[in-house]
């Protein structure tokens, strides 16, 4: 039995691309209706505790497309979105983003 491997390029903030994570692997947060109509976005934190959003399209022709981010706009990304800490599974992801919120005046 093989196990398939979806295998998503990440970019940078110019579309250079900068590595892959396999989306299998991944946790993913749903985004709110907040981009555009017909598209929407996701947050996926990989197996290697790094934050890749996506914005993901429904428009025939249109790309989706993954851009790294920083683990502070990450945590802004799902404060915005209400996803609260009891969304991780204990570890240092959930760790983070506690400490992130302990220092965030809301």
């Amino acid at each position: 039995m093989s196990i398939l491997v979806f295998r998503l390029p990440i970019t940078d903030e110019d579309g250079k691309s900068i590595g892959w994570f396999n989306k299998n692997s991944a946790r993913y947060f749903q985004g709110r209706d907040s981009w555009e109509l017909w598209r929407y976005e996701k947050l996926y934190l990989t197996v290697g505790q790094r934050y890749v959003l996506g914005y993901i399209s429904c428009i025939d022709g249109e790309s989706n497309r993954y851009q790294s981010l920083t683990p502070t706009i990450a945590h802004e990304w799902l404060l915005e979105h209400d996803h609260g800490p009891e969304d991780f599974h204990a570890g240092p992801a959930r760790k983070a983003y506690d400490l992130y919120l302990a220092d965030k005046e809301l």
